[in-house]
Order: C-alpha cells, then structure tokens, then sequence
C-alpha cells in the first residue's frame, strides 16, 4: 500500500480491510472493529522505550565516567593555569586574573631569592652564595623558633 500524502510510515500500522479509488488516488479503508495493527504497533512502542533505556544508561554511565576526568582537568586547572575570575556584578567588565598553585608558589620563591640576592649584587660572583647562605641561615632560624615554640608554651 502506498500513499500520496506521506503518511506511510503511519498508515503501516492501520488495519486495511479495502481500499477505494476516488479522483485517481487511492483511499484505504480501514476494520472498523480493530482499526489498528497491534502487534506492529505494540512491538514499535516497545522498542521505543527500550531505546529510551539504553540512551539514558549510556548518558548516565558517560556522565559517572567522566567524573574522574573532569575532576582532574579542574584540579589541574587550578594547580597550573591562570584563570580569569568574574566580576561579581553582572554587565561589569571581566574581572581579575589569578594564577594557579603552583605558579604563584614559584613566583613567591622566585621573589625570596630575588630578595635575598638583591643586596648582595655588588659582592659580584660571591653574591649568589652569601644570598644562599642568607636564606638557609633565615630558614635555620625560622625551624628552630618552630621546634622550640611547644617546648616554651608548654
């Protein structure tokens, strides 16, 4: 059976007792009893909704499995790059940019020997070492107020 209209997708599933030919098209005529095929009918819906099934299970297991990765890509992010933060009031222009973990851990020490060395530089090539003898001596200090700090509190 073949239709002008286009609806032969749906008219697959009607129940054809006859069909009549009117102006040179063909009209079906349909069992007034049981209008619809349903078994054809029955079996379209149902894979319908197995289809719905499937689709949500593999939506639900890509989003579950993803998690991990987009946890990483966030930690990540966070740790290494520079990231512009928002402007809190909407229609603002763009807000701030703050850099990651460990760029401003790096940065900050970077700062430390550059403060160190700085007034040391014109002790010429004895200056790197007196800068570093300067911070470990510094550093020295600061460990031992740390471990002595309990002793004194307690």
């Amino acid at each position: 059976m073949s239709s002008s209209d286009g609806d032969s997708i749906l008219s697959q599933f009607l129940n054809i007792r006859d069909s009549v030919s009117v102006n040179n098209r063909t009209i079906p005529l349909v069992n007034v009893g049981t209008p619809l095929q349903w078994g054809k009918l029955g079996l379209s819906i149902a894979g319908s909704l197995i289809a719905a099934v499937v689709l949500g299970i593999q939506r639900g297991l890509d989003a579950v499995l993803s998690v991990p990765v987009t946890l990483f890509q966030a930690a990540t992010s966070w740790v290494y790059e520079e990231q512009q933060i928002p402007h809190p009031l909407p229609g603002m222009p763009s807000g701030e940019y703050a850099t990651g973990l460990i760029p401003t851990v790096r940065d900050g020490l970077l700062g430390v020997i550059d403060a160190a060395w700085t007034p040391f530089t014109g002790l010429g090539w004895l200056s790197f070492p007196v800068a570093v003898g300067t911070m470990l001596l510094s550093l020295y200090v600061v460990v031992l107020a740390v471990n002595y700090a309990p002793r004194r509190c307690v």
